[in-house]
């Protein structure tokens, strides 16, 4: 007896509902070889080289039993046994679908929404299997490729969803009834319900996966074949939303179909358009009823193929001399009014709060040396840990990189580690053609490939860095068509797999342009993304970074937040250890704009500028605490801008401080004090304290750690823990500095506080 393993995807058993993962009905099971034949063996999680007996349960485990039993003895998956003390019924129809396109035989398609229960793929990729609630009604159980059971059987289970079918085990006895009633007293079924099996006019006519491909193939090969196809790969990027792609869709499906309103809907759900939203009820209908209904009331004509039956609305003649229509004629463009009352509106999910849309693209800016990369790893540890703040947060997910510049051993793995990722849940692309290197991920080109990959992962989180070193061959990065050309396509892909694309892009050289106009490349790549995120040095704080929210048109835009890399040391496999990054997260940095990071210049004439503006600043303030509305008011009358007097207050060192409570908070400026008229700075680059220097920091530290201010810790929370203990070892730090980058360890006393959780005057950005 000769034993053969399939490949096992875990990751997708939490898809299987969690009513069947309670109760303690779980096997392992394996393909073994017998008589020539293989077969699925039942194993016991509990005894893994004992086989199952499927009518005792003393054999059988708990779900978690079964799933580490199927990793650590390498089974090929796990089943779920239906027993006579459980009120489950099992459905299993095989050999119905197409494991390259996924589309479902009509007849396995429509006992799928006669039973509208929990759906899933079988290990095979060939069949389904349904679960509901209820009991066979008669004595029979099987027939051709349809078998259904209550008891003494088990299933295998993969957690492959079909994505239409309820996520739950839904109550089914009537439902039940009718599929028994019309698989056992009309035989197997082998063409579409006949319910709805008419053109739309009274006339039936036979309907099948091959009328279907039929109909698909006379779509994609007409002249406007090109449109039709892209909307059935699920492209809606040339639509103001998916909802308006949605019925273009089912308008072109209406011609082909002849208004067949079943047909529409079947091959709806095999496009890539196709979203559980299709079957959400509005009144009395759902969405995709609604949207067919729309389709066959729009009128027009019918495609009129060579075997034109009577009785088929027929479509308007050809305008040719002729007079008579051509066989292979496709619809005219049109255009078409919605009524806007008809669109339903949808509420922005985030995978980080307020920045980062889910299964959008989000782009990440910015000059070299402001730690783009750095900031995508740090969303991408947090993700797979369940810690970062969204939709995700308590649900851990896979992570896809695509990198260029970056060598995954010597850089990205370690800086995912020091950010506490779970590395297990991290997966970088690779290209290969045959057993060789492939070189790197080339978009749109290798679009289909990576879906798959996404897709077969699970990825809910896709960094593309950077964009440009991923553009396929024949595409300028300065030509707007070319940039949408491999954009457009990301965002059918975040749609199709449920996944977030995180773009990252450098910034070009004009310092004098816009914010929109930095990014080096097409403007494109600022106006496809639903979100932009601009990282650069802080105008106000030596050596500090700042990450603003440059463009939101999906919601409001966030705060900007202060960030610093610093140095984190990280064991290796072989116990040596390896510097690298990490980010620290500060509080948000009121009053900092784009303008203020992307206008940095230092010419003679704003020198001058700016040291006029400091002789000002130091003399208005004196000896006061003055509001800084009242500051930047009494500024503009002199002709400074408010870049110009943060910049000032930067130069001199003025501290911000809080005053009132509640909402009678308003943040203040003061000269500072002689004891402090020189903050603790920053250290850049390879710059290293004296000792002297290190004394009078340690000084500062104990003198500022008395003096009360508010450190924010509350938007992407790391392991700060202990953050008085690293701040007293500081001085230490300074010393220990890495050598490329942006880094420090003590930030200054102006640092503006917003909610605290520490008392002290330094803070950790």
């Amino acid at each position: 007896m000769s034993i053969l393993y399939e490949t096992k995807n875990l990751n997708q058993l939490e898809d299987i509902p969690i009513s069947l993962r309670e109760l303690p009905q779980w096997v392992c099971w394996r393909l073994q070889e017998r008589g020539g034949k293989l077969t699925k063996v039942p194993y016991s999680p509990k005894h893994p080289h004992s086989c199952a007996d499927t009518t005792d349960p003393a054999t059988w485990g708990t779900f978690e039993q079964a799933c580490l039993a199927c990793q650590q003895h390498k089974f090929s998956g796990v089943g779920f046994v239906f027993s006579k003390d459980d009120p489950y019924c099992g459905v299993d129809l095989d050999k119905c679908r197409d494991p390259q396109t996924g589309m479902l035989e009509p007849w396995a398609q429509e006992i799928v929404h006669m039973l509208n229960s929990y759906t899933e793929v079988s290990p095979s990729g060939t069949g389904v299997h349904i679960i509901t609630r209820g009991s066979i009604p008669g004595p029979r159980n099987r027939t051709g490729h349809f078998e259904m059971y209550e008891k003494g059987r088990f299933f295998c289970m993969t957690g492959n969803h079909i994505v239409g079918a309820p996520k739950t085990i839904e109550p089914g006895q009537s439902r039940i009834n009718a599929v028994y009633k019309k698989i056992f007293t009309e035989g197997e079924p082998t063409t579409n319900p006949s319910t709805g099996n008419g053109n739309g006019n009274g006339t039936k006519r036979e309907s099948s996966s091959h009328e279907d491909q039929s109909i698909l193939q006379k779509a994609m090969g007409a002249r406007n074949g090109v449109a039709f196809s892209r909307l059935w790969q699920g492209d809606h990027g040339a639509y103001p939303s998916q909802s308006e792609a949605d019925q273009a869709l089912a308008n072109h499906l209406n011609f082909y179909c002849e208004g067949d309103p079943v047909q529409i809907d079947r091959l709806f759900r095999q496009s890539g358009l196709y979203r559980e939203k299709w079957d959400k009820q509005h009144g009395e209908k759902t969405y995709g009823e609604m949207t067919i209904a729309k389709a066959l009331a729009s009128g027009g004509s019918y495609y009129c193929g060579p075997q034109q039956k009577h009785g088929i609305p027929q479509r308007e003649k050809s305008t040719e001399a002729t007079g008579k229509p051509k066989a292979n004629e496709t619809p005219t463009r049109r255009l078409e009014l919605i009524r806007a009352d008809s669109i339903i509106m949808e509420r922005t999910d985030w995978l980080w709060a307020g920045r980062v849309p889910r299964r959008e693209i989000t782009a990440f800016i910015g000059d070299p040396e402001v730690g783009k990369t750095m900031l995508a790893l740090d969303i991408a540890a947090k993700g797979t840990t369940g810690t970062l703040e969204g939709i995700y947060k308590d649900k851990p997910f896979d992570v896809a990189i695509a990198s260029a510049e970056d060598s995954p051993s010597h850089t990205m793995v370690p800086r995912l580690k020091a950010a506490g990722a779970d590395l297990a849940k991290v997966h970088f692309i690779k290209m290969r053609i045959g057993k060789d290197d492939g070189g790197g991920l080339m978009l749109p080109d290798d679009l289909e490939l990576l879906t798959k990959e996404v897709k077969r992962v699970g990825a809910k989180l896709l960094i593309i860095d950077p964009l440009m070193s991923h553009l396929g061959d024949g595409l300028n990065s300065n030509k707007d068509q070319d940039i949408r050309r491999a954009l457009a396509p990301l965002s059918t892909l975040g749609a199709d797999c449920d996944a977030t694309i995180l773009i990252i892009c450098h910034l070009n050289k004009n310092e004098s342009a816009s914010s929109k106009y930095r990014i080096g490349g097409s403007v494109g790549i600022f106006a496809v993304p639903r979100s932009v995120l601009l990282a650069g040095e802080d105008p106000e704080i030596e050596g500090g970074c700042v990450l603003i929210h440059l463009k939101c048109n999906v919601g409001q835009k966030a705060e900007a937040v202060r960030y610093a890399i610093i140095q984190k040391l990280v064991k290796a496999e072989d116990g040596t250890m390896i510097d690298t990054g990490l980010v620290e997260w500060g509080g948000t940095a009121e009053g900092v704009t784009a303008e203020s990071v992307l206008h940095n210049a230092k010419d003679p004439e704003q020198t001058s500028i700016l040291d006029e503006a400091s002789k000002w600043l130091e003399s208005y303030l004196g000896d006061l605490t003055l509001s800084v509305k009242e500051v930047f008011a009494e500024g503009r009358k002199l002709g400074f801008s408010e870049i110009t007097i943060r910049r000032a207050k930067k130069q001199l060192g003025v501290k911000s401080l809080k005053r009132g409570t509640g909402k009678d908070q308003v943040w203040s400026w003061v000269n500072p004090t002689p004891q402090a008229d020189t903050p603790t700075k920053l250290v850049k680059g390879d710059q290293k304290p004296s000792k002297g220097d290190q004394s009078q920091n340690v000084d500062h530290l104990k003198a500022s750690t008395r003096n009360k201010s508010n450190i924010s810790n509350d938007l992407l929370k790391g392991d700060q823990s202990s953050d008085i203990d690293h701040l007293s070892k500081g001085v230490d730090h300074l010393s220990k500095a890495p050598k490329t980058g942006v880094k420090y360890d003590v930030a200054p006393t102006d640092w503006p506080d917003t909610s605290g959780s520490i008392d002290c005057e330094v803070d950790l950005c």
